[in-house]
């Protein structure tokens, strides 16, 4: 199956309800909470399946000119807080839900390092909540930081492009059914500056990722 890079540039808030039948809409949809926009698609390079999402949240933190740590969930603020808080996930977003942990460690600089979208920059965490299943994804890849924003983390807003960026399947709780496998990750995103929403986000993928028994 052929899929052009273009077809690609759609999706990552679906894979929850992919994981029973996937259907999402394109785009990344902007809440009065997130300040972020974008749109990001996985293309499965071993099934026929593509996962597309509409993130409602959208919040980053930097460490330095070089390290920083975005997050996007198409969970809302209130849900977030909800599972955060203990609350039944199965209840709070009985759709199921996905987040997006993009972390970057490198900064392109023309004439200093690699500006091209085979080269690597971020590593990236998916992980989907279906029901009380978790599954989580992992890759690596590159984002070309937008110029609309800044070249450097530490403005208001944050993001980039991603193109072909590797993801695959690495671990799950029981009862999750992987239909990626492996695939590819496009997309554009953007994210608002916030150290304490980003902390929040960080705790909770730390505790989802030993639900699933990754660490």
């Amino acid at each position: 199956m052929v899929i052009s890079t273009l077809r690609r540039l759609a999706l990552l808030a679906c894979c929850a309800s992919a994981l029973s039948g996937c259907s999402g809409s394109g785009g990344l949809g902007l809440g009065m909470f997130s300040g972020g926009t974008g749109n990001a698609t996985i293309v499965s390079t071993t099934e026929s399946t593509r996962l597309d999402v509409s993130f409602q949240t959208a919040v980053y933190t930097f460490v330095d000119e070089n390290t920083a740590d975005l997050y996007f969930t198409d969970l809302t603020s209130q849900q977030l807080d909800a599972i955060i808080g203990g609350e039944n996930r199965s209840e709070v977003a009985p759709d199921g839900a996905q987040i997006l942990h993009v972390h970057m460690f490198l900064t392109p600089r023309a004439g200093r390092t690699p500006i091209e979208f085979s080269a690597s920059n971020v590593t990236l965490s998916h992980y989907v909540l279906a029901g009380d299943a978790i599954g989580v994804y992992g890759g690596g890849g590159f984002m070309l930081p937008s110029r609309v924003f800044t070249r450097e983390p530490g403005s208001d807003r944050f993001g980039g492009q991603m193109r072909e960026a590797t993801v695959r399947f690495l671990a799950s709780t029981p009862g999750f059914k992987d239909r990626i496998g492996s695939g590819v990750l496009d997309g554009t995103v953007s994210a608002r500056l916030d150290p304490e929403m980003s902390r929040r986000f960080s705790r909770l993928l730390s505790a989802l990722s030993r639900a699933a028994g990754r660490i």
